[in-house]
């Protein structure tokens, strides 16, 4: 096993009678894992009220995490958390290469830039662990992995039916720029960050209801980005604002 990159407690069934505190450790994957992550997604995609929203992948997919064809070490890395003597949540970062499957390239980065793209593929944890942070201290440790590296964007989808994980993002300071069909054309918000820009400043702010997707999508198709979520009694609502330039 590979040396743990964090560990802690995390609760288990929280709000239930049996809910339980339990050590986790954290660390890099390896190929001895990857039936452990092929279950974990499958109880994951059970688990939710919308298969849409969480994207399945085959066993020949995970097996190519572990290829020894990777770009560098960043590329294909999977995060794991362990806890209870078994696999309770993964992170994956990839590097697209081809424009066509670059993120970067649906966001218009420009051509100069999507070298320098990298994918949040998945972050999944186990339905008994959620609410306990795991999602977003691994989004965390995977980030920190690219800094200072050649990879300055970091670009990922998520469904506008996953409010939970589209903060999570959020709070790790990633932004809304696109809106689209993808993957059986399910709808997907394509999110970046920058890693090596300076801090973004907005311009004034609007709220629109999180299910209001057309008015969402007129609003990133004219240049606002959406940089906030907030949550209420009728699902959530998104905050989108324009981007001031350096010179503004």
């Amino acid at each position: 096993m590979n040396r743990s990159i964090a560990s802690g407690t995390v609760l288990w069934n929280r709000g239930s009678p049996v809910q339980s505190l339990m050590p986790f450790s954290m660390f890099f994957l390896d190929e001895s894992f990857i039936p452990d992550l092929i279950h974990l997604q499958q109880t994951v995609a059970l688990s939710l009220p919308f298969p849409e929203i969480f994207r399945l992948h085959d066993a020949a997919y995970f097996r190519s995490l572990f290829a020894v064809d990777k770009v560098d070490k960043i590329d294909k890395s999977v995060i794991g958390t362990i806890s209870g003597g078994g696999l309770i949540g993964y992170s994956i970062i990839c590097v697209p290469g081809n424009r066509d499957l670059n993120l970067g390239a649906h966001i218009s980065l420009p051509e100069s830039e999507l070298k320098k793209v990298a994918h949040l593929q998945a972050v999944a944890v186990h339905p008994s662990c959620r609410g306990s942070g795991l999602q977003r201290l691994m989004i965390e440790k995977h980030l920190a992995l690219l800094k200072g590296t050649r990879y300055e964007h970091v670009c990922c989808t998520v469904s506008p039916r996953n409010p939970l994980s589209l903060r999570n993002l959020m709070s790790q300071g990633f932004f809304i720029r696109g809106l689209k069909p993808m993957f059986s054309g399910w709808c997907r918000y394509i999110m970046h960050q920058n890693l090596a820009g300076p801090p973004a400043v907005f311009s004034q702010s609007v709220v629109i209801s999180g299910k209001d997707l057309r008015t969402q999508l007129e609003l990133l198709n004219g240049g606002l980005l959406g940089i906030g979520i907030d949550m209420n009694s009728d699902g959530f609502d998104l905050i989108f604002a324009g981007e001031r330039k350096a010179a503004d």
